[in-house]
């Protein structure tokens, strides 16, 4: 039942030229996250893997996501949350990280937006120019 969406081996590897760490924070049990890493192939890219095994408590509160932003030795504000739930959007805004959406989720965009994204892309491909806007406007 695992399949990759397009773009997210193009944008992971984009994302990790420009020098980013890369985590995933899953409510899936690790074993089960695991294969569905090597099953598509994106293990490469990753950082850190937060499952449920490694908190107390799990999304929409913040400790799986201030964990990871712990284990690549991030701040959390240096951090963005990617989901396709309400629950990975509220954890990241809790933690308090930019939070983006992904519009191929089972929630509607409409329910996505109640939780204040600050983006929402049709491809993980979209957000590294995203990110590279944010950074130009900092160096203003």
């Amino acid at each position: 039942m695992v399949k990759q969406f397009a773009g997210v081996n193009e944008g992971l590897a984009e994302l990790k030229q420009m020098g980013m760490k890369i985590g995933i924070v899953t409510s899936k049990l690790r074993p089960m996250v695991m294969r569905g890493i090597e099953l598509i192939g994106i293990g490469e890219y990753l950082d850190v893997i937060i499952s449920p095994e490694d908190t107390k408590l799990h999304k929409p509160n913040p400790e799986p996501a201030l964990k990871a932003s712990e284990l690549l030795c991030l701040e959390p504000h240096e951090c963005v949350m990617v989901g396709d739930s309400v629950f990975d959007i509220s954890c990241g805004k809790q933690a308090g990280m930019k939070a983006i959406g992904v519009s191929y989720s089972l929630t509607s965009i409409e329910e996505l937006n109640k939780f204040n994204p600050d983006l929402i892309v049709d491809s993980i491909a979209d957000i590294p120019d995203w990110i590279r806007g944010i950074n130009a406007k900092r160096n203003i």
